[in-house]
């Protein structure tokens, strides 16, 4: 981190980061957070950590990752990764489904790829056939 920043306005903290990244979290992200007002925010242990200091008293540090853990999406730990891992998986498995169903129909008219494709109006769009992997292209 290069910085950390507290907006009493946005009631958020700013974390720029060495590589131009920045981001923005309220302080009741982190667990340690008590609720009450960020008095104090410096950077610590050579940018690795921020530490806070709250109006109650209450004193923790933030450590580099966990920022990225809540709000950097591109972060393999990123903490709503999970659901979006599950949400990709559920949509890949509908698009499968519709795949395999779409082939059904076109399997049972006797239909090429490509004739499917003309029959469906897709212009000039790929088509993939699932059972040899070739693609074919029509316009």
């Amino acid at each position: 981190m290069a910085d950390v920043a507290y907006s009493e306005n946005d009631a958020a903290l700013t974390f720029p980061f060495e590589d131009g990244r920045s981001f923005v979290v309220p302080p009741a992200t982190f667990a340690r957070a008590d609720g009450t007002d960020v008095v104090h925010a410096e950077l610590i242990a050579e940018g690795y950590a921020a530490r806070l200091v709250q109006s109650s008293g209450n004193t923790f540090d933030i450590p580099w990752d966990l920022v990225l853990h809540h709000a950097d999406s591109s972060y393999p730990f990123f903490a709503a990764a999970p659901a979006a891992r599950t949400a990709r998986r559920a949509a890949q498995q509908r698009a499968g489904q519709i795949g395999a169903r779409i082939q059904q129909e076109r399997l049972l008219r006797g239909w090429s790829v490509v004739e499917f494709a003309r029959a469906a109006a897709l212009p000039g769009v790929p088509v993939t056939s699932q059972t040899s992997s070739q693609t074919w292209c029509w316009r």
